[in-house]
């Protein structure tokens, strides 16, 4: 939570799509593209958007609600 590196310590990457989803993603143990094990990349998406249009994130938990209502 709230962490804006990986657990190797190298800053996460995002990106934000037109429908306001978020994906954050790590490349792993040993910061290269593909792998298996401790090395595979790692993404998780967020929508950032309710369907009316309005943010998630203005929310106190919009990070938990977001995960739960994929």
């Amino acid at each position: 939570a709230n962490r804006t590196t990986d657990g190797w310590k190298r800053p996460l990457q995002y990106r934000v799509s037109e429908d306001g989803t978020i994906t954050l993603s790590s490349l792993g143990a040993d910061g290269k593209p593909g792998g298996d094990g401790e090395n595979v990349d790692i993404e998780r998406r967020y929508h950032g958007k309710h369907t009316d249009g309005s943010l998630w994130v203005g929310a106190p938990m919009w990070i938990v609600e977001a995960e739960v209502k994929q």
